[in-house]
């Protein structure tokens, strides 16, 4: 079987978006078995989708997640492919549908310098546990962050481990019906994070290059952590891949609206036979 795709890379994590049309119970079938090509050197697969009537673009992440570097990426595609029309300076501005979030983004691009930005559905809820909430014994605490189509546990000055991930992903896929888990280990002296993030549709486990989710997940527990009351926050935080900066607004001590913004790389589609 041959499928067209392109890859695009945001501050490291690379998505490989499905040109070829198929059918959403197809999604997880062929999304895990691009991810398993080791020489595409994906971490997540995207699928565009026909135009809706009421937005630029749609496009499904393989496991139904949401993923705002995907987002952004899409974007810039678009752009590029000068399906947006509407500018602001020197940046298209679109709307897109994907999955995971039951609205309409608002996305911005720059097809000069591959700069693209997205605004996305700030947290549900933000909640701080006791590691021994999730069997660690640690003597720290951990936020979660509940978003639409994916939760993340924000974690500070802790080094990345596989085996805490693991014990935080499995609670949290236990208890909630979310589409995907993500671990931010954050380490603020350096204003650096390493993301690891799980996809339950296609049980799939990646150290990312970047994440955006989880950027306004960090981005979010520290603004609601800031003493300065309300205000409009952004934080910049260096990935294994690149970086990837969030800017977050408090209102009454919650989130009320979050962007991401950063650069995108976006190869030609070529054919890959499965």
């Amino acid at each position: 079987m041959d499928i067209k795709i392109f890859i695009a890379d945001a501050a490291g994590n690379r998505t490989a978006f499905v040109q070829t049309p198929f059918r959403r119970e197809m999604y997880p079938r062929i999304g895990k078995a691009l991810l398993e090509k080791n020489d595409l050197d994906i971490e997540q697969v995207a699928f565009v989708c026909p135009k809706p009537d009421d937005a630029d673009g749609k496009m499904d992440m393989c496991g139904l997640e949401f993923c705002g570097n995907a987002s952004r990426s899409y974007a810039l595609y678009l752009a590029r492919n000068s399906v947006i029309k509407r500018k602001d300076g020197n940046s298209f501005i679109c709307k897109l549908h994907v999955s995971g979030f039951k609205g309409i983004l608002s996305a911005r691009a720059n097809t000069d310098t591959g700069y693209a930005s997205v605004t996305l559905p700030y947290p549900v809820s933000v909640e701080r546990y006791s590691a021994g909430r999730f069997g660690i014994a640690l003597d720290t605490h951990i936020h979660i962050v509940t978003m639409e189509g994916i939760t993340h546990a924000v974690l500070f000055d802790m080094p990345d481990d596989d085996d805490i991930f693991t014990m935080i992903k499995d609670i949290l896929i236990k208890e909630t019906d979310t589409d995907a888990v993500g671990v931010m280990f954050c380490n603020m002296e350096e204003n650096s994070m390493i993301p690891i993030v799980y996809v339950r549709e296609v049980d799939s486990t990646y150290r990312e290059g970047s994440c955006g989710s989880g950027t306004v997940a960090a981005a979010s527990v520290l603004a609601l952590n800031e003493r300065s009351g309300d205000a409009m926050y952004t934080y910049t935080l260096s990935q294994p891949g690149g970086t990837v900066s969030s800017t977050v607004t408090k209102v009454g001590g919650i989130i009320t609206s979050a962007t991401i913004e950063g650069d995108v790389d976006i190869g030609s589609a070529f054919t890959v036979t499965l």
